[in-house]
């Protein structure tokens, strides 16, 4: 491969790499967003936090804006995937002459990629996320029964 076709290619890795890098980075402020959250809402409410537990509206809020988190850090997880894929096929293809260009267009990717709903239950996922819903669930459950 020739020099100017190499510098080409070693800018659009470079772009994709800068995508793949974004969306880390934003599933990282998304669990850090959410943590954030749950420890606010425990600071406000150390004083009223029998109230909160008790108060089934306020804790379905919570799990709803907690859920929320839980999806979007799915779908930056997911365009993560699809980035690296077209990052991969690119690679693959930099001979090919008849390839687009500067495309960073992952779209086609993520239907190789699963479902913002099936990484949800991924482990990492499902760790992070799911054992503070869980207990969130009890105290929604309790607040109701009680």
């Amino acid at each position: 491969m020739d020099e100017p076709k190499q510098e080409n290619l070693h800018k659009e890795i470079d772009l994709i790499q800068g995508v793949i890098a974004r969306m880390s980075q934003n599933a990282y402020y998304t669990k850090g967003w959410s943590v954030s959250l749950i420890a606010a809402v425990l600071a406000f409410g150390k004083d009223n936090l029998q109230t909160i537990l008790q108060t089934p509206v306020l804790l379905f809020i919570l799990l709803l804006v907690w859920t929320s988190f839980w999806y979007l850090d799915a779908y930056f997880l997911r365009s993560e995937q699809a980035y690296r894929k077209l990052y991969n096929y690119v690679i693959r293809h930099s001979a090919d002459a008849q390839r687009v260009r500067y495309s960073l267009d992952a779209g086609q990717y993520r239907s190789q990629t699963p479902s913002e709903w099936r990484l949800m239950v991924s482990l990492s996922l499902r760790v992070f996320y799911g054992i503070p819903m869980l207990m969130m669930l009890v105290a929604f459950i309790r607040s109701i029964i009680c």
